[in-house]
């Protein structure tokens, strides 16, 4: 694939583990023949933290491009990364260029060569593990969606304990857009006073009710945009009742130039 000279070679990486770090190395055939060797490095400091390094990339046919984990003990599937051309600025209306993405475990770099482009300005996703902020009793926990991705929803989990005041609590989860809330998980397990139920939010799990743990269904892959929130609340929420540990696993569906 020709690439002009006014390209950078941008690479995005997150992972679930801390301090871990990552090399991007690439190919070009500049004109006359030579192969020029490039090489970005990234360090991923902080678990759960996007991480963008760009470099300006010579111009010539890039034939061959690898991510590849520095650390031995990488886990599979918890570190992911993204490569795309990114254009400099000033040159007028160039596309940017997807060029791969995937997990990069211990021993399994992530490769592509020429003619395996995947395409321009496509998407990538990042699978993320996601702790909910903590509030006060009587209050709703909502988490505000990143603004560099869509959030993917695929569970959500949470504690609902309720106090001593005489009323029957049923959960829902929702999504909000804009102005529009939209119940995910709709009202349909019932929780007494003075109880502690842990519920979870699955893909095509069925309702199940058992002393201190329901399940609820889920359609998969509920996607919220930036701006959005996701919510965790109850019919019935009386001012003394909790709900606190919320987790979430998500995608975060990530878009070429927007970090």
């Amino acid at each position: 694939m020709f690439i002009p000279n006014f390209y950078f070679i941008q690479v995005r990486a997150l992972t679930l583990q801390s301090a871990r770090s990552l090399r991007c190395r690439y190919v070009v055939r500049e004109a006359g023949g030579r192969l020029a060797v490039g090489e970005v490095a990234l360090t991923l400091g902080t678990a759960k933290t996007l991480v963008s390094e760009r470099q300006v990339i010579v111009g010539g046919e890039l034939l061959f491009v690898s991510v590849v984990a520095d650390q031995a003990g990488t886990t599979a599937g918890q570190m992911r990364a993204q490569v795309d051309l990114v254009p400099t600025a000033g040159v007028g209306s160039y596309p940017e260029i997807f060029i791969m993405e995937g997990s990069v475990d211990e021993g399994q770099p992530l490769t592509w060569s020429d003619g395996n482009v995947a395409g321009i300005g496509s998407s990538a996703s990042v699978l993320t593990y996601i702790t909910f902020p903590t509030v006060a009793a009587g209050l709703p926990l909502v988490y505000a969606t990143t603004n560099f991705a869509i959030t993917q929803v695929q569970a959500v989990s949470w504690e609902l304990v309720t106090n001593a005041t005489a009323a029957t609590r049923t959960v829902v989860w929702s999504v909000q857009e804009g102005g529009n809330v939209i119940p995910i998980g709709t009202p349909q397990i019932a929780q007494a006073a003075n109880t502690s139920w842990r519920y979870s939010a699955a893909p095509n799990r069925f309702v199940t009710a058992t002393t201190g743990e329901a399940i609820m269904v889920t359609g998969a892959g509920v996607g919220v945009t930036a701006g959005g929130s996701v919510i965790v609340s109850a019919v019935n929420l009386q001012a003394g009742d909790l709900i606190q540990d919320g987790r979430m696993l998500a995608n975060w569906v990530l878009h070429p130039g927007t970090v």
